[in-house]
């Protein structure tokens, strides 16, 4: 059975013009700017999400099961004092 993971990104005042990149246990998924979502098709199970951003790196871990082999992953960039870093605000069963 497969699943679905679907990224969308939260829209900013800040950051707007600033694509992240997002990788799937290691696999590019694509780039994904502000407002804009993008899918990928998955196992089910743990994964690896990361994202990069030129200012910093995210990774989290993330399950899709059987019960719930659909999820959204919301994210935005979080504003640190130095860098920015993409970080999750919601994980959600669609």
């Amino acid at each position: 059975m497969e699943g679905n993971i679907t990224f969308e990104r939260v829209k900013q005042f800040y950051g707007v013009l600033i694509p992240i990149r997002i990788y799937l246990d290691g696999k590019d998924v694509g780039t994904v700017g502000a407002g804009e979502k993008i899918e990928a098709k998955t196992a089910i199970g743990k994964h690896r999400i990361a994202f990069d951003l030129w200012s910093g790196n995210g990774q989290y871990d993330v399950e899709v099961t059987e019960e719930h082999p659909n999820i959204k992953v919301e994210f935005k960039i979080g504003m640190g004092i130095i860098t920015s870093k993409p970080k999750i605000v919601k994980i959600s069963n669609l």
